[in-house]
């Protein structure tokens, strides 16, 4: 009798495993075809490979006033974007130009109509009448390239004929943490990219994980916000910022990979691509944060300070170079000593040694919000593949300045602050752009011609709101102010206040920053102003009273500064800040139980506060508490050992206590870590007499004891 089973086919594992994958894909085919029928688990993730789950919302929305045939940007993004519309479909005939990047593409400090975007938009059917042009500016403020690259994504379903990207100098804004992301196979990246897009993947997301906060991250993606998280706007200035050159170059590879991307966007969208190499203001801006060495030495941090600090001093140029340069040997990456050095030596025309100290200022600085060496380095590199246009205007510029001014090196000329370049700057990067295109042949048509552009300047310039440009200038002048760069933030008040004059805040923010830049005389005549103009300013009485107290003027500081306790918000920082420095002006005119109170009141809501406990010190020593002050100067010296100020007062303490071996203590270390201090060589030498004597008598009771 047959046996049945011995006529069953038998798979080979291949087959069964092959089957097995048909099944599969058939399986999630049909449930992804479900879900798009359903309109569940649309894919909000972009396809950046090293991007996990984020909220990202659309940029482009319908407008519902075209009944849909228009799009525009949606109201939630207009905190980052321009009001910008287009019609869904492209008209026949038309050619669509899209600007993406951050800041500068959206023509901050001011908007899209002087931004090079707008200048394109003016400037193309000048050159070129053939065709309609459609310029639409989708610059993001703050945005890095990883954003710019989704942005691109979204857009390239509005049928784009040419991409131009501004994008490298908001990389280091956000903190993305890498956790190994680099260390995975490119295959393996692609392949979570690609999944990431489907609705299943984005279905089974929302069903597993609770929703993601920001910057959280795993050992295998990086988790980021929806929309911009700066680091700056967690801190006051750039505290948060630490060295982390492990972070930064991850932050270097992403850019290149997202600019790799970028061009594989334009490529499958049948669009050219042009990349634009970011400039900065080098010589007018100083770094936003520098940073000791982890491994250096409290005394080699004390001497590199002195060093600045004598620097500053001096009023002779060599000496003050000198001085500078013994800094950065110290630490060679202390940002702030190499880009004083670049300023003494562009002062004495120096100018290839301080092109080169301006640069290791901007590689080095801490909180780097200019495109660094590296990030130019990478768009030019990209740049080389022939699919790819560019417009190198770092270069074009520094053409530009060596031209006018015989250097190359790139400053206030060019740009309103650290980034952002000037109106007549956006004008001449659109027509380098202009120039790039026609070379490349993208672009038929003559050259624009001089009258053509000045032509249409006065036409552009006429249509400037001058006062909206004054708000523009003073939001600028509040961002710089903030962050600390308050030299830089001078120029933008003064242009905020030309436009708008007598505008209180623009007053405030100018008088705040000479106060802080040691300017205190024209400080004091714009305070004056502003409260002449507004009496009821409560801020400005906080600024005036600080300006009066470094004048010494404590009689008038303290009127000021009563006038200013009475009107500022209840439980501000502004008024627990104008509490303390009427504190500091009861205790230089003597009145110390006032003093205490106050200074006593602030230092229990900051008690790590040094100014404050040194402060509340000389307070204690006013009221012949003498150890509490000795207590309270000591904590100051155990937390920051190389304070000679502090040293010294608390010297004097103890002289006055009669112990002249601990004061000798005191100023010895004064004396090592500043010799030239002729104070502190006096006092240790009163104190010198005091153990002598005190020897002395000790022998002559010696003596008596032996007879």
């Amino acid at each position: 009798m047959l046996n049945p089973s011995s006529h069953q086919t038998v798979l080979s594992r291949r087959k069964k495993l092959l089957f097995s994958v048909i099944l599969l894909v058939l399986f999630f085919g049909t449930l992804e075809g479900i879900l798009v029928l359903a309109g569940i688990g649309e894919s909000r993730v972009q396809a950046d490979p090293l991007v996990g789950f984020s909220n990202q919302n659309p940029l482009l929305v319908h407008d519902p006033a075209t009944n849909g045939t228009d799009v525009r940007v949606a109201d939630n993004k207009l905190v980052w974007f321009n009001d910008q519309r287009f019609p869904k479909k492209k008209r026949p005939g038309s050619r669509r130009v899209f600007c993406v990047g951050g800041s500068t593409t959206y023509g901050r400090p001011y908007d899209d109509m002087t931004s090079f975007c707008g200048w394109l938009r003016e400037f193309l059917p000048l050159a070129d009448d053939s065709t309609q042009w459609e310029v639409i500016n989708a610059g993001g403020i703050s945005y890095a390239s990883y954003r710019v690259a989704a942005v691109m994504s979204e857009l390239v379903e509005y049928e784009p004929d040419l991409f131009i990207v501004y994008s490298g100098q908001n990389e280091f804004l956000e903190r993305r943490t890498y956790a190994g992301i680099f260390d995975q196979p490119e295959i393996q990246r692609n392949l979570t990219a690609f999944l990431s897009k489907t609705r299943t993947f984005s279905l089974l997301n929302d069903l597993v994980r609770s929703p993601p906060q920001k910057d959280t991250v795993t050992t295998r993606e990086i988790v980021l916000p929806g929309e911009v998280d700066e680091m700056l706007n967690h801190t006051i200035g750039p505290a948060d910022y630490r060295r982390d050159p492990e972070w930064q170059s991850d932050v270097l590879r992403h850019y290149r990979l997202n600019l790799q991307q970028m061009i594989t966007i334009a490529d499958q969208a049948g669009a050219k691509i042009l990349f634009v190499v970011p400039a900065s203001n080098e010589k007018d801006c100083s770094p936003f944060k520098s940073e000791f060495d982890g491994d250096l030495e409290e005394s080699q941090r004390y001497r590199l300070e002195q060093l600045r600090e004598m620097a500053q001093q001096s009023d002779d140029p060599k000496k003050r170079l000198k001085l500078l340069r013994e800094a950065t040997t110290i630490d060679a990456e202390f940002a702030d000593a190499n880009f004083q050095v670049g300023r003494e030596l562009f002062e004495q025309e120096d100018f290839t040694a301080a092109a080169n100290a301006f640069q290791s200022a901007i590689d080095h600085d801490v909180c780097p919000l200019r495109a660094t060496q590296s990030v130019q380095s990478i768009v030019r590199e990209l740049s080389g593949r022939p699919d790819v246009m560019l417009v190198d205007f770092d270069k074009r510029l520094r053409q530009r300045c060596q031209t006018r001014y015989g250097h190359s090196i790139l400053g206030e000329e060019y740009f309103l602050d650290h980034v952002h370049p000037t109106i007549e700057i956006h004008q001449q990067l659109a027509l380098w752009i202009l120039e790039t295109l026609h070379s490349e042949r993208w672009l038929s048509g003559e050259k624009v011609s001089p009258a053509q552009i000045e032509e249409t300047d006065q036409r552009v310039r006429s249509k400037i709101d001058v006062a909206a440009q004054g708000i523009a200038l003073r939001n600028l002048t509040k961002v710089l102010h903030w962050s600390g760069k308050f030299q830089e933030a001078i120029p933008c008040a003064r242009g905020a206040l030309d436009r708008v004059p007598d505008d209180p805040e623009s007053l405030l923010l100018l008088a705040d920053c000479l106060c802080r830049t040691d300017e205190t005389n024209e400080a004091i005549v714009r305070c004056e102003r502003l409260l002449e103009i507004d009496p009821t300013y409560a801020s400005g009485y906080l600024v005036y009273g600080e300006l009066l107290l470094r004048q010494e003027d404590y009689e008038r500081a303290e009127e000021v500064l009563l006038f200013a306790t009475v009107m500022l918000p209840p439980e501000s920082d502004s008024l627990l800040r104008a509490r303390y420095l009427l504190g500091v002006t009861y205790l230089m005119k003597g009145q110390f139980e006032e003093a205490d109170r106050l200074l006593t009141e602030i230092h229990q809501i900051y008690p790590d506060d040094l100014e404050m406990l040194d402060y509340l010190a000389q307070t204690k020593a006013g009221l012949r508490e003498t150890d509490v002050a000795i207590g309270l100067y000591e904590q100051i010296i155990g937390q920051s050992p190389n304070r000679t100020d502090t040293l010294q007062r608390l010297g004097l303490l103890f002289l006055q206590e009669g112990r002249a071996n601990d004061a000798k203590r005191c100023f010895d270390w004064v004396i090592k870590l500043d010799p030239g201090n002729e104070q502190a060589l006096s006092q240790r030498n009163i104190a010198l007499q005091l153990l002598g004597g005190q020897s002395a008598s000790r022998d002559v009771a010696n003596g008596q004891r032996e007879n």
